[in-house]
């Protein structure tokens, strides 16, 4: 399992996002890395059956969370984030959108991005070295919550006497 995260973590390194997986394993053209890690099957086969969380409690958890099926995920990266890195003196609070034409009901559309629609991600991150140390989501409105608590307010970060937001 960890040689499929660590090859999903090594395209995008590599921003191989529109390159097939027969690219991405070609013994002529495509990288080592990939051939040398495990096979193109196995790795479909991972991509196809993964899955982050405890199906048998999803209903419930999607009632309260439209990101339930990662959200244990994303929490866990965020922390790891947060810890193994120390912010400089200047933070950024930005939106990022990552393109997805995928069967997500909490997908946007926004024309003047170049992938138009996809996810919404509210970042707050090292300006000096664009490092993310939190994010959150844009899953519009929740069901079951009365009232909406700003994304900025969820997104920064308790910031030090010394740091600058920008």
């Amino acid at each position: 399992m960890w040689a499929f995260i660590g090859l999903l973590l090594l395209a995008g390194v590599h921003r191989a996002k529109n390159e097939s997986l027969n690219e991405l394993w070609s013994m002529i053209n495509g990288r080592p890395i990939f051939h040398a890690t495990m096979s193109k099957n196995r790795f479909k086969t991972l991509l196809q059956f993964c899955r982050f969380d405890n199906t048998a409690t999803r209903e419930e958890r999607l009632k309260s969370d439209k990101l339930a099926a990662i959200r244990d995920l994303w929490a866990m990266c965020l922390a790891r984030s947060q810890v193994c890195y120390t912010p400089g003196g200047s933070l950024t609070v930005d939106e990022q959108l990552i393109p997805t034409r995928g069967r997500c009901n909490f997908r946007q559309y926004m024309p003047s991005k170049p992938g138009k629609y996809g996810l919404e991600v509210f970042w707050c991150c090292d300006s000096g070295t664009a490092h993310p140390l939190n994010g959150e989501v844009y899953r519009g409105r929740q069901p079951g919550a009365t009232q909406d608590e700003p994304l900025l307010k969820i997104t920064i970060l308790p910031v030090q006497s010394w740091q600058r937001i920008f």
